[in-house]
């Protein structure tokens, strides 16, 4: 489920040259735990430069999932019962079932967001101490509107929960999506997760990240020591090569992705498919259709069925030039 949907091309140049340095230098085991102190200041300064953090100090992670794991089970284990939307990455739910926490599901609104309405949070279960929020959604890209993040993290504050929000796919977004440029400030109980760089070639070696207070991250730091793992040096160097150029490099990944989107959507329309709006370029999400699926599969293109995401009813595709070829 968190396979790269683009890779953005080959390495260049200087990602390999910097790989290859760290491992002449000996590089070519695990860095300190909290992950490489430029790697981690890049990722904080990306988060800051684009409005979609304020404070904070960034631990670096094995990919999303780790990063899910240890805020999850973390926060989990500390302060009790966790709050997670009916309709969420079923990574999440992997990490439930690893470990036995005290949680509860919320359902989500009839519109095609398929968000947690904030005003749904007042009807919050009794004991909840922890709010898991995707923004954008996983499934449909949807994000919430600033006022609407805002008003769940006032919440949220007011009745002394805490909250994870993945706004992972905040890159992929093309055109506005307030909350991927919120300015979410970092607290102790205020904590966002998501993946380094998405699209610029360095997929494959999962760098993500947790950004929390500068207490949070020694805390969670100790935790990962003790039961996670940490990255190589050669991936982390990867991650801080890609950095340098990562903003301009990638305005051009999203326009190319975008209009891949469009041919896509374009060639899914013919097969019968009815495309669900969305404003993340890296995916399609359309209406379950048992004879377009049966297309689908036998052109061999990947799609992934909505049930697994906590709601049936959808399928999404990853934006990809095989999949366009294979609708030809």
């Amino acid at each position: 489920m968190d396979r790269p949907l683009i890779s953005g091309g080959q390495w260049d140049s200087k990602v390999i040259a910097k790989v290859m340095d760290s491992l002449r230098t000996g590089e070519t085991h695990y860095v300190e735990v909290p992950g490489h102190a430029d790697l981690r200041e890049r990722i904080r300064g990306y988060l800051t430069s684009t409005g979609i953090a304020k404070g904070g100090e960034v631990l670096v992670t094995a990919g999303i999932q780790e990063a899910r794991f240890l805020t999850v089970q973390v926060l989990g284990k500390a302060l009790g019962k966790i709050a997670f939307p009916q309709v969420l990455h079923p990574g999440v739910r992997e990490v439930l079932a690893l470990r036995d926490l005290d949680h509860v599901f919320l359902e989500v609104g009839t519109d095609q967001r398929m968000l947690v309405p904030p005003a749904a949070l007042r009807k919050l279960s009794a004991g909840v101490k922890v709010l898991y929020v995707e923004s954008p959604s996983r499934l449909t890209g949807a994000c919430y509107e600033k006022r609407e993040l805002e008003e769940i993290v006032e919440f949220c504050r007011k009745q002394d929960v805490s909250i994870i929000l993945d706004s992972g796919l905040h890159a992929w977004v093309a055109g506005p999506c307030d909350s991927s440029a919120a300015g979410l400030q970092i607290d102790d109980s205020t904590f966002m997760i998501g993946e380094a760089w998405p699209g610029s070639g360095i997929d494959e070696l999962h760098i993500g990240y947790i950004l929390a207070s500068d207490d949070m991250v020694k805390k969670i730091a100790v935790q990962k020591q003790v039961i996670s793992i940490c990255t190589s040096a050669p991936s982390q160097n990867a991650a801080i090569a890609v950095s340098s150029d990562y903003g301009k490099r990638h305005v051009q990944t999203v326009a190319d992705l975008k209009q891949a989107r469009v041919t896509l959507e374009s060639r899914l329309k013919d097969t019968g498919a009815e495309i669900v709006s969305s404003p993340v370029v890296n995916f399609i999400v359309c209406k379950a259709n048992p004879a377009v699926q049966r297309k689908l599969e036998a052109a061999k293109m990947l799609y992934t069925d909505s049930s697994r995401f906590g709601k049936p009813g959808l399928i999404q595709l990853p934006v990809l030039e095989q999949s366009i070829d294979a609708l030809r």
